[in-house]
């Protein structure tokens, strides 16, 4: 329902995101867009697309002025098969870091997915995009199904209740797409009982960091360990 606008602020590029024509005027689209904003200008993390401002413009209507990524969406980088394990290793704890902040915060995504992770070009950073489907506390409106259904869990689908676990079952999927290595991890993220998935992303990156350290703990010189 949204579109993208790159263009030049003072030297810098930055990124408008307005509505497609035939949605501007429309309440449901217009709160979506306001709502994205309202959520997406509170936060300010390494590993997640900041939203500096919320601008009107003749030509384009309401818009949210965010940071432009040089980059490409994880969604291109599974396609390309590009990613050693190194680089997945990294996107998916940098991916767990932003879930911690926005959990944190009370943030649910609601529609994590390849397509809404930007791997940047310089160092393949995570950023995390797209908050037009999230979801708060404290907002009253389009609380209702939300997301993909390919990374949806099922409570989302359901209209359930929901909470970071919805948000660990999507991050089980994308670490299913991303290979082998952490498939067990993947699996425990979608355990249909959201008691028994992971509690939180910083317990997956734990899990992680731990199962590292397992697997070289041997090469410790003795006297060391």
């Amino acid at each position: 329902y949204s579109e993208l606008y790159r263009y030049n602020k003072d030297g810098k590029f930055r990124v408008v995101k307005a509505l497609k024509p035939k949605y501007r005027g429309d309440f449901l689209y217009e709160s979506l867009l306001r709502k994205e904003y309202e959520i997406g200008y509170e936060l300010d993390h390494i590993n997640i697309c900041k939203i500096f401002s919320w601008l009107y413009t003749e030509e384009l209507g309401n818009c949210i002025e965010m940071e432009y990524i040089d980059g490409v969406t994880l969604q291109d980088e599974i396609e390309g098969g590009t990613l050693d394990k190194g680089d997945v290793r990294k996107i998916i704890l940098e991916i767990c870091d932003a879930l911690t902040y926005i959990h944190h915060k009370q943030i649910i995504h609601r529609d994590l997915k390849p397509q809404n992770i930007i791997i940047t070009h310089n160092g393949k950073n995570v950023k995390l995009i797209d908050f037009g489907l999230s979801d708060t506390d404290w907002h009253s409106i389009l609380k209702g199904k939300g997301g993909t259904i390919e990374y949806a869990a099922p409570e989302l689908i359901e209209e359930g209740d929901i909470d970071c676990r919805t948000d660990i079952w999507s991050l089980g999927v994308i670490i299913n797409h991303l290979g082998e290595r952490y498939r067990k991890i993947a699996r425990k993220c979608m355990n249909k009982e959201k008691q028994k998935r992971f509690s939180s992303a910083e317990e997956i990156k734990k899990s992680i960091l731990q199962s590292d350290t397992r697997k070289y703990w041997w090469i410790i010189p003795a006297g060391i360990a």
